[in-house]
């Protein structure tokens, strides 16, 4: 009986005994992203709202508190605070009294959770004329443009151009890898636009386009000739949904 006892705890000495090892899983920290974040753009009098995209990155999903800071005194984020877990949408809105004037007025858009901390946007908002148009139409879009006997479709952002009434870059226009971004006055009685002779931005080939269009809130269509075919094209921008 003792050999038996004896032979049982050398064995266990050898390790036959010994207790399974635990493996700990490695904590994820919860982060997250932000998608389709733009500057504001509004008429005096008037309000708007951006309506940005907050993603989980890792982690396991927690509230975000989302505030401002540094908004001029005629101007005011109506909802004070806003909070949502990620994946969420929410819907940011501005509002500018009739008397503010029009310009561009820097603030701060504030992310802060628990456990990710606080994030900072920097963003402006761009106050335009009453009258002005041009605020309506920012926002993102998808372009589908027919040229070189293709179709080409790809993302493109429209923003009123600093500084101008009544006008509005275009940019990643066709998407070429060049970030083209092209220029048109707008004929807000109308709802037409022209688009001048000009140079694509940053082009290597000293590309230049001429154009005209219509627009509405929701959607643009550019009719359009560049110097390297000399052909008619047409490109149309339809507002991805607010």
């Amino acid at each position: 009986m003792k050999n038996i006892l004896y032979f049982s705890f050398l064995f266990c000495l050898l390790g036959s005994c010994k207790k399974e090892e635990k493996t700990s899983t490695p904590i994820v920290q919860f982060n997250f992203s932000v998608q389709n974040l733009s500057d504001v753009y509004v008429n005096r009098g008037s309000s708007q709202a951006i309506k940005p995209t907050f993603k989980l990155l890792s982690g396991i999903p927690e509230s975000i508190s989302l505030s401002v800071s540094g908004l001029p005194d005629m101007a005011n984020f109506a909802a004070g605070t806003v909070s949502g877990i990620p994946d969420f949408s929410p819907a940011l809105n501005f509002s500018v009294d009739e008397n503010m004037p029009a310009g561009v007025y820097p603030f701060k858009l504030i992310a802060t959770s628990t456990t990710a901390g606080t994030k900072v946007y920097d963003l402006n908002l761009q106050v335009a004329n009453i009258n002005d148009c041009s605020p309506a139409l920012a926002g993102f879009y998808m372009q589908v443009t027919d040229i070189f006997d293709t179709t080409r479709t790809n993302n493109a952002t429209i923003f009123p151009s600093t500084g101008e009434e009544d006008c509005v870059s275009i940019g990643n226009f066709l998407n070429s890898g060049y970030e083209f971004t092209i220029k048109a006055y707008l004929d807000c009685a109308s709802n037409t636009f022209v688009v001048p002779s000009q140079p694509f931005n940053s082009s290597p080939s000293s590309a230049t386009i001429v154009g005209h269009g219509i627009f509405t809130d929701t959607s643009l269509v550019l009719h359009f000739r560049e110097n390297l075919d000399s052909l008619d094209h047409t490109a149309t921008f339809s507002r991805h949904a607010r």
